[in-house]
């Protein structure tokens, strides 16, 4: 492991609490000058770590600011307006309001912090500065009835593939929208609708957010949630924000053909697997054996009765073998 990289894994085990160069050069066995060298060099690469000599160091973030040349270029030429934000409440409020003002299909927001990121049912979704993925995409043609319950995996997909192009990793779809790595979430998707005046959807906003590099977590989702890197990769994180932008327009601009879905059911985590949801306060448990062409799950009960599950109706958990 290269000195900076065993610096940054030290202060990140102390969760934000000031370390003396002193001690983290005795601990790592170095001088306190490739102490002071590795501390540049992680600044130089983006990390906001608070101190210098004789005050210790504190990381306070890890990555550097989304900037707009960098997310241009993991798009491919797509064409799309972005807006960057320092710190926002979430991505999905900014453009949910941007959507109402009639922003332009295919607009995306991107933060570098979220202070209220949530997922579905109203769960929060941690959101340190710097360490993760805040993106919003704007959706407003093709959302026609018959569209709107592929929007959600057309993200999930649409995310996967970007991962696996930019970073490597072979990620897995939870239904309906989540991506696990490593048997933990890296991902989470939250999609919303605006209403036109004549009782139609006009839009549709479609929240992605990616733990891009692991960083201490609260303890409610310590054992639950997990990142694509360890410790930062050489990887830019803005190119990963353009090409999540870019598949998900292009998918977008498809929805009706659903050609998708079969990458969907060919990634998914719990097909095949035992799973257990809950109806009507009743627990029911039984195999995952299909995902149709709107990302219905088919759940087939320990009775033999098959069942339908829709989006948004149950929650989903994997059982152990």
């Amino acid at each position: 492991m290269k000195t900076k990289d065993s610096v940054l894994k030290l202060l990140k085990e102390r969760g934000g609490a000031s370390v003396s160069g002193q001690e983290i050069a005795a601990m790592l066995g170095i001088s306190r000058n490739a102490v002071w060298k590795a501390v540049n060099s992680l600044r130089l690469s983006g990390c906001n770590i608070d101190g210098g000599t004789n005050r210790g160091y504190a990381l306070i973030s890890i990555g550097g600011k989304p900037k707009l040349k960098s997310i241009r270029s993991g798009m491919n030429g797509e064409d799309a307006d972005i807006f960057i934000f320092d710190t926002v409440t979430s991505t999905n409020d900014i453009a949910l309001d941007m959507l109402k003002d009639g922003a332009r299909h295919g607009t995306a927001v991107v933060a570098h912090s979220q202070t209220q990121g949530r997922g579905r049912t109203g769960r929060s979704f941690f959101s340190p500065a710097g360490s993760g993925i805040y993106l919003s995409i704007i959706i407003n043609r093709n959302i026609e009835a018959d569209n709107l319950l592929a929007v959600t995996p057309a993200a999930a997909v649409a995310t996967r593939r970007a991962i696996d192009n930019v970073c490597g990793k072979q990620c897995l779809i939870k239904w309906v929208n989540d991506l696990y790595l490593d048997d933990k979430k890296v991902c989470g998707i939250l999609t919303q609708s605006v209403m036109g005046t004549d009782g139609k959807i006009s839009g549709i906003v479609v929240g992605i957010g990616v733990n891009f590099v692991a960083v201490p977590l609260p303890e409610d989702i310590k054992n639950k949630a997990g990142a694509l890197f360890e410790l930062p990769p050489d990887i830019d994180r803005d190119r990963l924000i353009g090409a999540i932008i870019s598949q998900f327009l292009s998918l977008a601009d498809r929805l009706g053909d659903r050609t998708f879905m079969e990458e969907y059911r060919a990634h998914s985590m719990i097909l095949g697997e035992r799973v257990s949801y809950e109806r009507g306060g009743i627990e029911y448990c039984g195999t995952a054996t299909d995902i149709d062409d709107d990302g219905a799950l088919y759940v087939t009960l320990y009775g033999g009765t098959v069942t339908k599950i829709n989006s948004g109706e149950v929650s989903i958990r994997r059982l152990p073998s």
